[in-house]
């Protein structure tokens, strides 16, 4: 989705101004030369008149005669980017708002949608924004990570790739000390700093074998079903016969599923598996102890 917002970005930019440079680009949008010349090479595979000339007087430009119609993307493809950016905008992962209404006007879209929806980002500082970065510049970055058995570590790491997995944030990262890949909830990283040093990224052959997530199946009082279909359209429900509802969610971490469960009170039960009803249970228990 960073690439196609970029490349959209980058021809409209050619449309207004006629001619730029890699680095100019590369600087605009926080990612290295190389990258730059990477979407040039992509854009032209597919069917988009850009060129590339290297030298003093030389520059990224457009063939005079290209107009941007349906050479880039057709009525649908528009609607579902449109759609898409909209979402990404909500979520607060990109800001898109200029983005938004240049392509509207190049496209003439109507302005038919508006989304509001809780940022699933970690709250606090830049984190996300920084460790972002690095892994578009594909540069090292330092931090201090706080692991769930309470110890503190300062790391160096080569950052590849941003991850949503089971209600989290995740830093996909190969640490070269130890020659191996690790996965770091991004609310867990703090005091980030990005290096001067780069690398050259290689990912691992099985990301998903990283994840470790766990499913849970919740039974939802008939009195919220309401808010079930505002809420978990996408999730795939049972309806039992007293009416309640039955669906699996997938989480990463337990503290995520803690959260998740207070709101709904009494309106929810745990299913299965067992040993995640016995340590939520466990976990109220100590709970209640502290504050009665």
């Amino acid at each position: 989705m960073m690439q196609i917002n970029r490349m959209l970005e980058t021809v409209l930019i050619l449309l207004y101004r006629k001619k730029t440079t890699a680095k100019e680009l590369a600087e605009r949008f926080e990612v290295s030369s190389r990258t730059i010349y990477r979407d040039i090479d992509a854009l032209s595979l597919s069917g988009i008149p850009v060129y590339s000339i290297k030298g003093k007087n030389g520059g990224i430009f457009l063939d005079d005669s290209f107009t941007l119609d349906q050479a880039l993307l057709n009525g649908s493809q528009q609607e579902d980017l449109f759609l898409a950016l909209n979402l990404l905008k909500s979520l607060g992962i990109l800001e898109t708002d200029k983005l938004l209404h240049k392509f509207e006007s190049v496209f003439q879209l109507k302005d038919w949608i508006e989304i509001s929806l809780p940022s699933s980002l970690p709250d606090g500082d830049d984190t996300f924004s920084i460790v972002r970065k690095a892994v578009l510049l594909t540069r090292k970055v330092t931090f201090i990570f706080y692991s769930k058995h309470g110890q503190t570590m300062l790391l160096t790491v080569e950052p590849l790739k941003i991850i949503f997995r089971g209600q989290s944030w995740f830093l996909l990262a190969h640490l070269s000390e130890e020659q191996q890949y690790r996965l770091f909830p991004i609310e867990s990283i703090k005091s980030v700093q990005l290096l001067d040093e780069s690398f050259h990224p290689e990912l691992p052959e099985d990301i998903d074998a990283l994840v470790d997530t766990f499913q849970v199946t919740l039974q939802f009082s008939k009195r919220i079903a309401y808010n079930l279909y505002d809420r978990f359209f996408h999730e795939k429900a049972t309806v039992n016969a007293d009416n309640s509802y039955n669906i699996t969610f997938e989480f990463s971490r337990i503290d995520d599923l803690y959260s998740f469960l207070l709101p709904f009170g009494k309106n929810v039960r745990i299913i299965e598996p067992e040993w995640v009803k016995e340590t939520v249970c466990a976990h109220a228990k100590y709970f209640l102890e502290n504050n009665l």
